[in-house]
């Protein structure tokens, strides 16, 4: 991965998150000059799970133009602007249609499974969808499908959806049969049947949850520094402060070796428009 950048990932605090299916690569390189961004989190894929170039692993998105990464990502190094692919940890995004997402269409087998204060439930119970990051092989078909993205020559990978929830709704997440036998494994007790913070199998299926979190995070960023020992990963940890982000998401207590990359956006869901103090932040530095 040659880019010829004159500065490293740590160097580059005014970033931006920009990731349409389709641009005009010099309108984009232009905007970011003209507002002294060297770094964008640009994406070759979206949050459905479609993908934003001809990929062998996934169907590409409609409408999507083939050409848009690679002429954006040869311009930008032109510019001495870093690229990054926006990437989906677990689920991201799917807040309107969850019947167009893509993994649990090609492997439904690996779809999570749902815990509530009731009991245990399916997708079709809990009206979310996500895949199992912790028991299944989901996770090697994910970075199969990264490593399409990062030969497109990308500089490195900012995952988001870093979360054990399903969407629409943030149902939390693993308990699915493969999970069963993997926490009975690890632990020698059986799934929790439902969230009751004075039951004991529930604070150790807790504790496993946020062990998994870490485990499937170095598996990605392992896969990724393999072939491509210069690349930048990192995950967004919601390390920040913003209500309703609690245990729900899984995002594990234990220290992490990965850092939250925070960056503005633009777009009509997040950025300039939804934090505009972010934004101006990411300007003055």
């Amino acid at each position: 991965m040659k880019n010829n950048l004159t500065l490293n990932y740590d160097s580059r605090l005014c970033r931006l998150e920009f990731r349409p299916i389709d641009d005009d690569p010099e309108r984009v390189v232009k905007l970011l000059k003209d507002n002294n961004y060297n770094m964008i989190i640009s994406s070759a894929t979206i949050g459905y799970g479609w993908a934003l170039f001809d990929s062998k692993i996934r169907p590409p998105a409609p409408k999507m133009n083939p050409k848009y990464i690679p002429e954006l990502i040869s311009l930008c190094h032109k510019n001495d602007i870093m690229v990054l692919s926006w990437g989906c940890f677990n689920i991201q995004d799917v807040r309107y249609d969850k019947e167009n997402y893509v993994p649990i269409k090609m492997y439904p087998q690996w779809q999570q499974k749902y815990i509530d204060e009731v009991g245990h439930k399916t997708s079709e119970e809990a009206n979310s969808v996500g895949m199992c990051m912790f028991s299944t092989p989901y996770r090697e078909h994910l970075a199969d499908f990264h490593d399409e993205i990062m030969d497109l020559g990308f500089d490195g990978m900012w995952f988001d959806g870093f979360a054990a929830t399903g969407m629409p709704g943030m149902d939390i997440s693993c308990v699915c049969d493969a999970c069963s036998e993997h926490f009975k494994k690890d632990s020698g007790e059986n799934l929790p049947q439902k969230i009751n913070w004075n039951d004991k199998p529930f604070l150790k299926w807790i504790d496993w949850r946020g062990n998994q979190m870490i485990e499937a995070a170095q598996y990605l960023n392992t896969r990724v520094k393999n072939r491509f020992p210069d690349a930048v990963v990192h995950f967004n940890t919601h390390s920040f402060p913003k209500p309703g982000i609690s245990y729900q998401r899984g995002i594990p207590l234990q220290q992490m070796p990965f850092g939250a990359s925070q960056h503005s956006g633009l777009g009509p869901t997040n950025g300039i428009q939804q934090n505009p103090i972010q934004s101006k932040i990411a300007h003055a530095q």
